[in-house]
């Protein structure tokens, strides 16, 4: 068994928000990593294809966690043609970390989805899950480290809504992440 524990946190970030940046942060302490992959998906094989292109959420995500210790903003999916799986990104990370073992970090509301994902089996068998959800979640799945912390009020879709609505959202995402998005012309 590998001493060393590295996360991953794979998502659309459309766009990275503060959200985000707290589970990583907690995820690091709470579950005692040694570093933490944030990876961006490329082209998700269960929620539609993002408006706004692979890279440029690559370089939001960077611009929100490239100066975090421990933190590695990864192009693993990006680069990988076709479809984006958790299992082969799984894979990806445990080539190049083979002496620590990986922990998937998951929000609690995809805890039902991965018998959906490919290979769900071997997501159990070859990583520990780590499910962030609300104070006071029952989760029954003896396989799941369950992780509590306050839930972040706003999702991507709502920023992307109040972006298009021109309503602030100073206070949702890093600085860097909007000046970003304001000099690009993103989701208006």
């Amino acid at each position: 068994m590998a001493d060393r524990r590295v996360g991953i946190f794979g998502g659309v970030f459309n766009p990275v928000h503060n959200g985000h940046v707290a589970i990583v942060s907690h995820a690091i302490h709470e579950l005692n990593l040694s570093k933490l992959y944030v990876v961006p998906c490329s082209d998700p094989p269960h929620k539609p294809i993002p408006s706004v292109s692979a890279l440029e959420r690559f370089r939001m995500t960077d611009m929100a966690f490239g100066d975090t210790e421990d933190v590695i903003v990864s192009q693993i999916e990006i680069k990988r043609p076709g479809r984006s799986y958790t299992i082969d990104t799984i894979r990806e990370i445990q080539a190049l970390e083979p002496d620590a073992r990986p922990v998937l970090i998951i929000g609690a509301d995809n805890i039902d989805e991965i018998q959906k994902w490919k290979e769900p089996d071997a997501i159990y068998h070859e990583s520990d899950i780590a499910a962030f959800t609300r104070p006071g979640h029952i989760l029954h799945d003896k396989r799941i480290i369950l992780v509590e912390m306050e839930p972040y009020p706003i999702s991507s879709t709502e920023i992307r809504e109040k972006l298009q609505a021109g309503t602030p959202v100073d206070k949702l995402i890093p600085s860097s992440v909007l000046d970003y998005i304001k000099l690009q012309k993103l989701y208006i």
